[in-house]
């Protein structure tokens, strides 16, 4: 994937792709640029160029490639040949992965070059995010970032180290004049690493003002010969009266055979998993754009929804990322299953489409209507297509509603579809009760554990009737609850009744755990009523879209590892609901407690997280903040990070850098390792250290190494809950 000769850095013209053969699997689990984000006063123009394909297109499929938004760099970011291993728009942790990363062959301490001349603007240093990171601003208003360096180049590396040596702190955001380090494009200005991340790599950033723009639309230049690939479709009912292949439950189909056709019977929304590739690298990356064109062959015509990564903005977007890409609500791939949806309430920054009634993307079959074809196009910047298509049609009389049996049929082929749990990190048991919140105030309900050879199941609560639930490949039973079970007060008590058949026709029921049902509007700000646990404040615009949460009542206490509870853990559901901006979360901490060494604690499923230890000694209330739902609990943290010293090497390389450093490796399974307070003492005298979270390391690695003879040095690490633990050591200098 080397650039082309001269300037331009511009694609050369890609290489056919190659057919993948179709087949089914089917579980009971489960575009135009003035609408997108890009769409910026001085770029508008340039984004008027892909449309969509014509009717005939075949897969894989050639169109135009996607016009350069900015001109072409000056330099590459690193020697050639440049290889991506990661994509403008992935999911990566609560945001849009917001550039491009470069290969470095496995290797840390290659060249990093200014790709246009200008002055450094920025320069910050941490052992999260993007470590060591360089922000170079062009004379055109770009905003070049560096991220993962190694080390700087040695008129910055001094210029950092003095002011982290004077403060005795490695965490530094630095804001140089802009006449202290002007920059000429091709200049050296560090060396690649893995700070912040594993495996080593560059990350590579294109910004104007808090606007991250696709790197291979503003400037970066390579060959890419890949084609994207779809791999599933994902259709989820929207409501109580919607159902696909008579199932209240997603139904996945893998496209690996001759286009299927699925029964429709209501609204529906789309989850499509693709994914692309470049040369030498795996397939995970995301699509330039990926589209759903639906209505073809009916008599109004075809609407179209898409995805489209061309830009997001820092201060404003990146959280929408949780929304765009399912994150296990729906289906098992959330890395790469992307939502082609959005509600009338919200609307993605890399969303677009055509709207009723507000919401895009909904796929809709009234009675009698024909069948349809949904057609899926992913696209690459290079332009490459694949296209893919499914034919939904309305049932038939005798085909309508749910019905368990044909569900069951259909789904025991099937991959089920991994959802998150009511019952995080734990064996869910016999008679779980499940959640995944909908639009529109809807919440699809999932019971596992019924009794083997169950039949003619059903669901009822106190303000819904009675609904037919339809039967999962893996033996679990779902239904979708009305809106209506919000009810109209602020508190709603909520029980929900299961019943039904066993094997030898013996009828049989249970009853949920007493919910509280909690409305959220996203332009309203949201608070628990005094009676419910956990206490939490949502802000206006904190919810994505009109959707319920419950709350439930006290869980037994349960303590994990060198956490020992401090008072019954209580949840929010569902634990997958994601939201737009964090909430503030608290529980009161029991009589007689002590305050010391408590910390909140959340788990969505992943595990228990510290989330904060603020106190309010009046109300006696521990809070922090957070974008997840789950489980919440307060825990003493008893003991301090583990700490073993590595060996202190005696010399070391001084060329292009010193790598000359001290390490000790830190082990904390409480509230983790706080980055801050964390650091060596050596001779007498706080260093700058840095606690490099991805492999729990902590490191001082001065610009220089001590002089010759023995050094004594000790460890000082601090968890987020206060406790600390001291070690000392030696070292000798050759």
């Amino acid at each position: 994937m080397e650039p082309d000769a001269g300037s331009g850095l511009s694609p050369r013209p890609p290489l056919a792709g190659r057919k993948r053969p179709w087949r089914r699997r089917c579980g009971a689990h489960g575009a135009v640029a003035a609408a997108l984000h890009i769409a910026r006063p001085a770029l508008i123009l340039a984004l008027l160029a892909a449309g969509p394909l014509p009717a005939a297109a075949a897969d894989p499929a050639r169109i135009e490639p996607a016009p350069a938004l900015l001109p072409p760099l000056a330099h590459p970011p690193l020697d050639p040949p440049l290889r991506i291993t990661g994509s403008f728009g992935e999911l990566r942790g609560g945001h849009f992965h917001a550039g491009l990363d470069f290969s470095t062959g496995g290797t840390t301490g290659r060249p990093v070059y200014a790709a246009l001349s200008g002055f450094i603007e920025r320069i910050r240093t941490s052992g999260l995010g993007y470590g060591r990171s360089l922000y170079l601003r062009a004379p055109d208003g770009r905003l070049l970032v560096m991220g993962h360096l190694d080390q700087f180049a040695r008129p910055i590396a001094a210029y950092v180290a003095a002011i982290q040596d004077s403060s005795g702190q490695y965490e530094q955001d630095l804001w140089p004049d802009a006449a202290r380090f002007p920059v000429h494009a091709g200049q050296v200005l560090g060396w690649s690493g893995r700070s912040g991340t594993v495996p080593p790599h560059l990350h590579f950033e294109v910004r104007r003002g808090d606007v991250a723009y696709n790197p291979l639309r503003a400037g970066i230049g390579l060959v890419d010969t890949i084609t994207p690939v779809i791999a599933h479709l994902t259709l989820e009912p929207l409501d109580e009266n919607s159902f696909v292949n008579r199932s209240a439950a997603p139904c996945t189909v893998e496209l690996a055979g001759a286009p299927d056709t699925l029964l429709l019977e209501g609204r529906a929304r789309a989850i499509v998993e693709a994914t692309d590739g470049m040369e030498g690298a795996r397939r995970t990356m995301a699509p330039w754009s990926l589209a759903l064109e639906s209505g073809l062959n009916a008599p109004e015509g075809m609407a179209r929804t898409e995805c489209h990564f061309d830009s997001a903005s820092w201060a404003s977007d990146m959280p929408e990322v949780d929304y765009v890409y399912d994150r296990g609500r729906v289906t098992g791939s959330s890395r790469f299953a992307m939502m082609l949806w959005a509600p009338a309430e919200f609307r993605p920054v890399v969303i677009g489409g055509t709207s009723e009634a507000g919401e895009i993307g909904t796929i809709a079959l009234g009675r009698g209507e024909a069948a349809r074809t949904l057609r899926l196009v992913a696209r690459d910047v290079a332009g490459h297509a694949t296209v893919r298509e499914v034919v939904v049609r309305a049932p038939l009389a005798a085909e309508r509603g749910p019905n368990p049996g044909a569900a069951a049929a259909r789904a025991a082929g099937g991959k089920s579809q991994a959802r998150a749990s009511a019952y995080p990190g734990e064996p869910r048991p016999a008679g779980a009760f499940e959640f995944v919140a909908l639009p529109g105030r809807h919440l699809r309900v999932i019971y596992r554990g019924a009794a083997s050879g169950s039949r003619s199941m059903w669901f009822e609560t106190s303000r819904s009737r009675r609904q037919t639930a339809s039967l999962g490949g893996d033996g679990d039973w779902t239904a979708i609850l009305p809106a209506d079970i919000a009810g109209t007060g602020v508190e709603t008590p909520l029980v929900i009744t299961v019943g039904g058949g066993d094997g030898a026709g013996a009828p049989w029921t249970d009853h949920s755990p007493g919910y509280t049902v909690v409305p959220l509007e996203p332009d309203a700000a949201a608070e628990s009523p005094a009676a419910i646990q956990p206490g939490w404040k949502l802000p206006r615009g904190g919810a994505f879209e009109r959707t319920l949460a419950l709350a439930t009542p006290p869980l037994p206490e349960q303590s994990s590892g060198e956490l020992t509870a401090a008072g019954a853990p209580v949840a929010l559901l569902p634990a997958s609901m994601p939201l737009h901006r964090g909430a503030t979360v608290s529980l009161p901490l029991p009589p007689g407690r002590a305050r010391d060494h408590v910390g909140l604690f959340v788990d969505d499923g992943s595990g228990w997280e510290f989330i904060g230890d603020a106190f309010d000694s009046t109300s006696r209330r521990v809070s922090g903040e957070t974008r997840k739902l789950g489980r919440f609990a307060l825990f003493t943290d008893t003991r301090g990070p583990a700490v073993t010293l590595l060996r202190v090497p005696h010399h070391a390389a001084l060329k292009p850098y010193s790598h000359w450093a001290i390490e000790a490796k830190l082990d904390d399974r409480g509230s983790g390792v706080d980055a801050r307070a964390s650091h060596f003492v050596v001779g007498g005298r706080r260093v700058p250290s840095e606690w490099d979270d991805a492999v729990g390391i902590l490191r001082w690695r001065p610009l220089q190494r001590p002089a010759r003879g023995h050094h004594r040095y000790e460890v000082v690490a601090v968890d987020h809950t206060g406790n600390v633990t001291r070690r000392s050591g030696t070292f000798v200098i050759d």
